[in-house]
């Protein structure tokens, strides 16, 4: 497969975790798996390359209400601190 096939497929190597905190939170009061939506968008929304896709990656309020409406379920950015998390399988 090539990059751009792995990234449209949702990199099956990868899995992305949408993960909100709430406040001082060290727990996540949201947790959602978004591999569905695939590497590249998610990538892409947050302005990093795919090659460096990796680890954790806060979410600003545009970029929360742009994937609230990708996933379909509004995101209550004013209420949590937004994560994509990657976990490498």
């Amino acid at each position: 497969m090539t990059g751009t096939a792995v990234e449209r497929a949702g990199a099956p190597d990868r899995r992305l975790v949408l993960t909100g905190y709430a406040g001082d939170g060290d727990s996540p009061a949201v947790e959602a798996d978004v591999s569905h939506l695939g590497v590249g968008p998610v990538a892409a929304l947050l302005g990093v390359p795919v090659a460096e896709f990796a680890e954790c990656h806060p979410l600003r309020a545009p970029q929360a209400r742009k994937l609230g409406e990708l996933l379909g379920t509004p995101l209550d950015w004013r209420e949590y601190d937004y994560f994509i998390e990657v976990e490498r399988l």
